[in-house]
């Protein structure tokens, strides 16, 4: 079943807040932040391809489809299972559309709970060949770097009484990223900024009972 590009269509940014809608679409890539809540708070290589900037060839950067199965269909809401307040499992996270270039896949789970934005899970040094990480997995050949909490593991833990969503990104890199094992979320800024960069996204709206309203 085809995915559709940027965001998989589950759960559209206009369903969300206003004010929430449009700085989440502002951060479901460029955003990188690290924050401090909910538990476990203290809580190139090579010169890179060059790919046309979206600026200036009039295409769409967000072009990977993205669906992160951690949702009851027909439902976009995030369920326990996969936070803090359940399993904390990592979900099924699948994409397609990498173009050839790509030479590495970066994954990341954040989370949006204004005025934070926590990065939940971060794993770099994906094979462009993959297509999806599987639900509990970690990638043997996957890089992971440390959460907004300062541990090297998944961690979906939206804080209580607040709105939010979770954002789940794929990131299609035409260059090597370099990044070793830990490191922090700061690391990813200037991926972020690259404007060869080619991504995709899905999200979910935490729910009352997570913290959501």
């Amino acid at each position: 079943m085809p995915i559709a590009p940027g965001g998989s269509g589950k759960g559209p940014w206009g369903a969300l807040p206003g004010a929430l809608a449009a700085l989440g679409a502002a951060l479901a890539v460029f955003g990188c932040g690290a924050a401090k809540h909910g538990k476990g708070a203290a809580h190139s290589e090579n010169k890179p391809a060059r790919f046309t900037p979206a600026s200036e060839s009039g295409v769409d950067r967000a072009s990977i489809g993205v669906r992160a199965e951690a949702n009851k269909p027909p439902t976009t809401t995030l369920l326990a299972r996969y936070t803090c307040h359940g399993e904390d499992r990592s979900p099924r996270i699948v994409w397609q559309g990498l173009p050839g270039a790509v030479k590495e896949v970066v994954v990341l789970v954040r989370l949006l709970q204004p005025p934070t934005f926590a990065t939940e899970w971060a794993v770099a040094g994906l094979k462009p060949s993959r297509r999806e990480i599987r639900e509990g997995e970690t990638p043997p050949e996957g890089i992971v770097g440390r959460n907004s909490y300062g541990e090297t593991r998944y961690n979906l833990c939206p804080k209580q009484g607040q709105p939010g969503v979770a954002i789940f990104t794929v990131l299609g890199l035409p260059f090597k990223s370099g990044l070793k094992p830990g490191f922090p979320p700061s690391a990813l800024a200037p991926i972020l900024a690259n404007e060869t960069l080619i991504w995709g996204y899905d999200n979910l709206s935490v729910p009352k009972e997570l913290g959501g309203s």
